[in-house]
This record gives structure tokens, C-alpha cells and sequence, in this order.
């Protein structure tokens, strides 16, 4: 580039290089601009390809969208069938929620028949089959629903555990536990690793054999608070 004047901006201007490291501009030809960024106050900078290296850009680009197009297996144009894809997503989506939230509605029934009573708290303990979002949902369901749950949630992915642990909101004020505190505790058994917040964390583990031993901890936890 070479700038002609005082700035852009006071009778000045800036102009391709043209006759310095080029003959004319003709020979940049094809000129792409593919990023611009500011670098400092008042300064901003352009990246592009030119000539060939500007049509290997392009190139590449068609034959992105031809595989797209490929893939779509669709002989419309690749806007719509995306367009068309994004939406039918949409509608999946929803009626997967859907479908998780009638899931996590059951799996509450069945657990509220599992409530133990200790020490003047309702405990949970349990092992799950299901997605672990809606783990997480069902966790947080039960804590605003009664404000003196301890709820344990373990579910066994590929030899994998996650664990998920929920106190109500107002054990953890007025008894000031900490639901890492007791992680920090019980979770060896299972060797989990894993926090969050005062009233809900979540971790993994690999011991599969510990789980009882952890469940029977956490019964002796509830009971000395």
C-alpha cells in the first residue's frame, strides 16, 4: 500500500501498490478480502488473497457447497435446504423435551415412593437410567418442591458414573451445609471428581463397587447435621 498525502481523511489517499511491487494492479487481479480486525486506535487491519491465490479461496469455497449440497442429497438450492433442515430441527427439539419432561415427571413419582425419612430430612438415593439433563432437571425439581431434601442421583454411562447432588435451599441457609462440602466427604467411595454450587453439584466417578458404600455415607452425613 502506499499512501499518498498527509492521512486518508486531509486531502490524502491510499492506493494498491501498484508500480512499486507490481507492474500494475492489473496483475493482482482477482482481490478477496477475507478478515479485517482493528489492531489499535484509529487502525485497522486487512487480510485478503489475490490472483490465484484468491481463486483457490473461491474454488474451495464451491466445493464446500457442493458437498453440503451432496450431503443434503437435495437438487434445491443450498439455502433452502438448510433453511428447511434448521426448522424440521426446531421441531425435533421440541418434541424432545417434551418427551424428557414427561420422562422426568415419571422417574419424580417413582423416587417420591423411595424417600427416606432421616433425622428430620427427606433423603433420596438412588440409581437412574436416563438422560443426564433430565437427571439434573429432576434434581432441582425436588429441591424446590420440598424445602428439606437431600437428593442423590447416580447414573452408570459406559462404566462411567455421574453423580448428582441437590440440597433444598433452605437446609443450606439455615444449617449452612455445603453441597461440595459433601461431596468432598462421600465422594471418595466412588472417587468423584466434580463441584458447583452451594446447593448442587455434579461429578464423575469410576468406581462402580462404591456406590452403596457412598449412599450409606451420605445416610451417616444427614444424620449428624
Amino acid at each position: 500500500m502506499i499512501q499518498f498525502g498527509e492521512t486518508p481523511n486531509r486531502d490524502g489517499s491510499i492506493e494498491l501498490c501498484g508500480g512499486t511491487h507490481v507492474q500494475n494492479t492489473a496483475e493482482i487481479g482477482l482481490f478477496k478480502i477475507f478478515s479485517e480486525s482493528s489492531i489499535s486506535s484509529g487502525i485497522r487491519r486487512i487480510e485478503a488473497v489475490t490472483s490465484n491465490g484468491a481463486i483457490q479461496y473461491y474454488n474451495k469455497k464451491l466445493k464446500s457447497l457442493s458437498d453440503i449440497q451432496l450431503l443434503l442429497k437435495s437438487s434445491d438450492s443450498v439455502v433452502n435446504s438448510v433453511t428447511k433442515l434448521i426448522t424440521e430441527n426446531k421441531k425435533l427439539s421440541i418434541k424432545v423435551n417434551k418427551i424428557k419432561e414427561k420422562e422426568a415427571d415419571h422417574l419424580i413419582n417413582h423416587l417420591l415412593t423411595q424417600i427416606l425419612e432421616i433425622n428430620g430430612f427427606k433423603v433420596i438415593l438412588n440409581t437412574v437410567d436416563t438422560d443426564v439433563a433430565v437427571m439434573k432437571n429432576i434434581c432441582f425439581q425436588l429441591i424446590e418442591k420440598f424445602d428439606d431434601m437431600f437428593v442423590v442421583l447416580i447414573k452408570n454411562e459406559s462404566n462411567k458414573l455421574i453423580l448428582n447432588l441437590a440440597i433444598s435451599k433452605k437446609i443450606v441457609q439455615l444449617k449452612n451445609i455445603q453441597a461440595p462440602k459433601v461431596l468432598d466427604e462421600v465422594g471418595k467411595y466412588i472417587n468423584a471428581k466434580g463441584g458447583g454450587q452451594p446447593f448442587f453439584v455434579a461429578a464423575s466417578g469410576d468406581t462402580i463397587s462404591g456406590v452403596n458404600q457412598l449412599f450409606e455415607a451420605v445416610k451417616k452425613k444427614v444424620k449428624s447435621f
